[in-house]
């Protein structure tokens, strides 16, 4: 109620030049590249920048002359951002919903991925100007998953996705050969570890299917025979304090730290490698733009299934790509990457002909031209 009184009495204060972001992990996805192009441009010379984050001290020293704000503040200072955010002219996030509160605000959901999965609680209704979508197939599911309207559903591409076709330095900031072949695994996490809801079964090793130290050092040894590094980057929601993430000379994990400490990120990474192993992950529908093979490790696709459900019905229907059910199958996969073999690319290009409606990496220009043209109506 005391929220309530206090965005009425901000509603009548007037907006200020200022555009606020927000991402989680912070500084990622969608918006990081929308933020990039805006500083490449000049925007923040005209307009004030803020970042939500979740603790701005860590941000003291920066220099760029972007403001935090942090999104989960307690007592009076609570009142600060309910202020920025209510007198922002333009709030721009992927993860966590920031409310329009005034006509004049300009309120833009940039996504952090296309629906495979079924999301159930995650619902922003009808409380942004534009929400962004990877291509036009996914409108209408994106709208009943939300309760958008459909005609705030914006087909202008990802721009995460743009790094996707670019060459970049990503391998030897991470000291790994070039000259080898390179898989990233992504798996979709099985228990949140800020709410801690389980979605599927995850073993203590850490990710599905390999379920002793004996099957993954028999992957190692294959992994070893094709010359081919196994790269596993856990997803950040994953909850991983009673995991044993060992490493390998072929297999090693990386979390969102050691990427950041070494200044990669996961995008650039991808775009680096070789091939993809997911599941239900909707950085499926990304990688698709590379057109290099995809391996899905779903040997707990019933589960997962009965457990959360997905949109387009059967999953073997809408994602395709090589099916890894069994340990035998991961190493056919190995071995095809080593030996630059494709057996999956047909149905892997009517998956590109159905999600991938832009396909020249240019998708933060056109967001940002979309965001700069919509302003100046504004």
């Amino acid at each position: 109620m005391k929220q309530k009184l206090y965005y009425f009495i901000c509603f009548f204060l007037p907006i200020k030049k200022r555009i606020v972001f927000e991402s989680n992990p912070e500084f990622s996805c969608n918006a990081l590249p929308v933020y990039q192009e805006m500083i490449r441009r000049g925007v923040d010379k005209e307009y004030e920048i803020y970042w939500l984050v979740e603790n701005k001290e860590k941000y003291a020293n920066d220099k760029s002359g972007v403001k935090y704000l942090n999104y989960c503040e307690k007592g009076i200072w609570i009142l600060k951002t309910m202020y920025i955010l209510a007198t922002s002219k333009v709030l721009i996030f992927t993860n966590r919903f920031l409310t329009k509160y005034k006509k004049d605000q300009l309120v833009v959901n940039l996504m952090h991925g296309s629906p495979l999965k079924k999301t159930g609680d995650y619902v922003e209704f009808d409380t942004c100007d534009y929400v962004i979508t990877q291509s036009t197939f996914f409108n209408r599911m994106v709208s009943d998953m939300l309760q958008v309207p459909i005609q705030k559903m914006i087909p202008l591409g990802y721009p995460r996705t743009d790094i996707l076709g670019m060459r970049n330095d990503s391998l030897n900031a991470l000291g790994i050969n070039e000259n080898q072949k390179v898989i990233v695994w992504m798996p979709t996490f099985r228990k949140n570890r800020n709410t801690g809801k389980e979605y599927g079964f995850l073993n203590s090793l850490g990710v599905p299917l390999l379920d002793s130290v004996e099957k993954f050092e028999q992957l190692n040894k294959r992994l070893q025979e094709c010359y081919v590094l196994l790269i596993i980057k856990l997803h950040p929601a994953e909850d991983t304090s009673n995991m044993t993430l060992n490493d390998y000379s072929n297999i090693f994990f990386l979390s969102n730290g050691d990427l950041d400490d070494k200044d990669v990120t996961v995008y650039g990474l991808l775009a680096e490698s070789d091939a993809l192993i997911t599941d239900y992950s909707s950085v499926y529908y990304d990688y698709l733009l590379k057109d290099k093979p995809i391996g899905l490790v779903i040997d707990d696709l019933e589960d997962y299934g009965r457990r959360n459900g997905f949109v387009y019905g059967e999953y073997k229907d809408f994602v395709k790509g090589t099916y890894i059910e069994k340990l035998e199958d991961f190493f056919e996969f190995v071995y095809n990457i080593g030996h630059d073999l494709d057996p999956d690319r047909e149905e892997r290009q009517w998956a590109i002909e159905r999600y991938c409606e832009h396909k020249d990496f240019r998708s933060t220009n056109r967001v940002v031209d979309f965001i700069m043209e919509k302003l100046k109506q504004k």
